[in-house]
């Protein structure tokens, strides 16, 4: 399994790599030296004395997220970025990339034989890989194997079992979190107060639990901040539920809406991965009267809608019948509109769209001036990565028997891994949009107008790596 795994990635990864510009192998930049090689566990595997630790009860006083700190914190070293960094950074892009069209495609698929595909999740593939990296921390053994070929770096290195490093991947994301935020490419500069993207994680465990320290500091590079908490999980799932949304809400204030739902009596430990992005488009005002959306072909509703008029990076692709503006929301930080034309589904549109091409086709768009018109969004979903795991075919990697000795000499039975995302999109104010630097473009603005389903991303400029995936089908109902 782990085999056929590794070479589906490397196909993508060269598919990638075809498809830009070209790397160097970026594996050895990610994974531990070959005198570490032969040791297949994860940090404190190899070290059953090392020191743990229980949580604190979840109802122990909690200082709220910083998320200014948080955004200092992510952005302070992208100036320090040294070419090696640089080249893990691109590296983790291609493998989070992959890896988010692989669960994208697994989210369109038709659900409990009814032919019926999930609409409008919000999928963040860099949080997703961020998630699964950590569990890689804690793995061991055949767990450590399968969640590495996942994650799409190869085992086998010059003869031996090459060890994932997970810190550097870690660090990685932060890098490309960085760079996302910061106000120039290779400098932290002043940032976007218009752009934030903040994440928490929190590690929610039986009371006695035992958690390994040298896991919970190989949490420390990553781009959030990072709690662990105790609490009852088996009496009352639906109370350790509600216990658990307290907690979020208390330290980030966060006007989330979609609750947890209660987790397996017998699970000892959750993950959680709570993101906010923020964004809003420079230029771009509200209209003062909510517009008609085409929910599908027979409901239309009334929703609030943005305005802007500026030169953005656009092609109309007839072949493959959709259109796509690219929108800046920051130095490094760019949203991808797509609409299908008319008579075309969202999901046939999005089966050709998001692949290993992605980066190949982001340099076929070229600087036109567009009057867009778009919904102002505020969208929340919640992806158990379990159910994910279980729809892309691999329901075993975190199943009961799953070797998480890394994480905790106890009895570890991985529940839920949740990743909720908030995502906003608003207007700014008057401000003029970022302008590309190339070419001449078209004096009289072009219409785009998505006033029915569509998709969109976020991704980093420099590395080309995939934040946000999605699809908008209710701007109502934030899906």
């Amino acid at each position: 399994m782990a085999q056929t795994l590794t070479l589906l990635c490397l196909l993508g990864w060269a598919a990638v790599v075809a498809g830009d510009r070209v790397y160097v192998h970026p594996f050895h930049f990610l994974t531990n030296g070959p005198e570490r090689c032969a040791e297949p566990g994860g940090p404190a595997a190899g070290s059953p004395a090392g020191k743990t630790f229980v949580p604190v009860p979840i109802q122990a006083k909690t200082s709220p997220l910083d998320e200014a700190a948080l955004w200092e914190r992510v952005t302070a070293q992208v100036g320090s970025l040294g070419p090696e960094d640089q080249e893990r950074a691109a590296g983790v892009a291609a493998l989070l990339n992959f890896l988010g069209f692989r669960l994208r495609r697994a989210l369109r698929a038709p659900q409990d034989g009814q032919g019926k595909a999930r609409q409008g999740t919000l999928l963040a593939p860099a949080a997703v890989f961020g998630s699964l990296a950590s569990l890689h921390l804690g793995a061991s053994g055949t767990t450590a194997g399968d969640l590495q070929a996942l994650l799409g770096v190869p085992q086998e290195d010059g003869g031996c079992s090459s060890r994932l490093d997970g810190e550097k991947v870690l660090a990685a994301l932060r890098a490309v979190v960085g760079l996302f935020l910061a106000g120039e490419a290779g400098g932290a500069g002043a940032g976007d107060p218009r752009l934030r993207l903040s994440t928490l994680v929190g590690l929610f465990t039986s009371p006695g639990l035992h958690l390994r320290e040298a896991f919970f500091r190989s949490l420390q590079p990553a781009a959030a901040v990072t709690h662990a908490r105790s609490l009852d999980l088996a009496t009352d799932p639906g109370l350790a539920a509600e216990r658990i949304d307290r907690f979020v809400g208390a330290v980030t204030g966060w006007p989330r809406r979609l609750p947890l739902t209660p987790s397996c009596p017998d699970d000892t430990l959750l993950l959680n991965t709570y993101v906010r992005f923020q964004a809003a488009i420079g230029g771009a005002s509200r209209l003062v009267q909510p517009q008609e959306f085409q929910v599908n072909r027979t409901s239309h509703e009334l929703v609030p809608m943005l305005s802007v008029t500026g030169t953005f990076q656009y092609r109309r692709d007839d072949a493959n019948n959709f259109t796509v503006v690219w929108v800046p929301l920051g130095a490094n930080a760019r949203l991808l509109l797509v609409q299908p034309h008319p008579g075309m589904a969202p999901e046939q549109v999005e089966a050709s769209l998001w692949t290993t091409d992605f980066p190949a086709w982001l340099n076929r768009l070229e600087p036109r001036t567009v009057h867009l018109t778009l919904p102002r969004l505020t969208m929340e979903s919640a992806v158990n990565l379990q159910d994910l795991l279980a729809l892309s075919k691999l329901p075993h990697l975190l199943h009961r028997k799953a070797n998480f000795r890394g994480i905790s000499e106890d009895d570890v039975r991985v529940g839920k891994v949740m990743n909720t995302v908030l995502f906003e999109l608003t207007e700014s104010g008057p401000e003029a949009p970022e302008e590309p630097t190339s070419a001449s473009v078209d004096s009289e603005p072009l219409e785009v107008t998505l006033n029915r389903p569509f998709l969109l991303a976020v991704y980093e400029r420099v590395t080309k790596a995939l934040l946000f995936l999605g699809r908008v089908t209710d701007p109502l109902r934030g899906v």
